[in-house]
This record gives C-alpha cells, sequence and structure tokens, in this order.
C-alpha cells in the first residue's frame, strides 16, 4: 500500500507518466472570443487522461483556482465538475489553463442546471 501511494505521488508530482505531450499546438490554445464567465457547478469533458492516476493531476490543477469550493474528476467517464463558492464566477479559459497545466485539454465547458451535479466516481 505505501508502495502504491508512493508512485501514485511521484506519477502526480511529474504531471501523469502517461500524460500526453504538452508540446504540439491545439486549437483550445487560441484565444477564446468573449466568452461568459460561469458560476455555480460547472462541468465539462477531460481529453487525454490514459489512467486512474491522470485525476489527481487534474484535480490539483483544478482545486488552485480561486473560489473552487469542491472538484470531482472522472477518469471512466472523461469528465470534471468544480462547484463555486456563492458569488464567484470563473472564466472557461481559466478551467482550460488549469486542466492544460495538469496535461490534458477541457472540454465542452458549461454551467450545469441539475439540482445536484455528480461526476462517476472513480473506482478503486
Amino acid at each position: 500500500m505505501k508502495n502504491a501511494l508512493m508512485i501514485a505521488a511521484l506519477a502526480v508530482s511529474a504531471h501523469c507518466c502517461c500524460a500526453a505531450s504538452s508540446g504540439s499546438a491545439h486549437a483550445a490554445d487560441a484565444p477564446a472570443a468573449q466568452e461568459a464567465e460561469l458560476s455555480g457547478a460547472v462541468t465539462f469533458q477531460i481529453k487525454g487522461m490514459s489512467c486512474p492516476v491522470c485525476v489527481f493531476g487534474v484535480k490539483k490543477q483544478l482545486k488552485k483556482l480561486p473560489g473552487v469550493a469542491t472538484v470531482s474528476v472522472s477518469y471512466k467517464a472523461g469528465t470534471g465538475l468544480i462547484s463555486l463558492k456563492p458569488g464567484v464566477r470563473v472564466k472557461p479559459e481559466d478551467i482550460r489553463r488549469a486542466v492544460k497545466k495538469a496535461g490534458y485539454e477541457a472540454v465542452g465547458i458549461k454551467t450545469t442546471t441539475e439540482e445536484t451535479p455528480s461526476v462517476s466516481p472513480m473506482k478503486s
């Protein structure tokens, strides 16, 4: 168990051992047209995660965004959800940038209208 935690910690600190190279250009790298700021619960797809350990790096970067109350990421579904503190707004570009720092791509960023949004939990 201790070895598994050490391996997970090493993978997170080095982005994931299987993360896609961040050196390639993507359309998402281009400046976004004036996008509306989002509030409440925000969902999105995460492209490029190739193993369950990838989740840790994405969560770590999303938690650094100002005003984030909770973060949930599902490797299996390839989705993310952040809940923002009341009155806080976030730009979609900030979410894309945080996910990109972890080595992945966030697409389809939108405010969810569900009463209790959820992301499928990662199975261990």
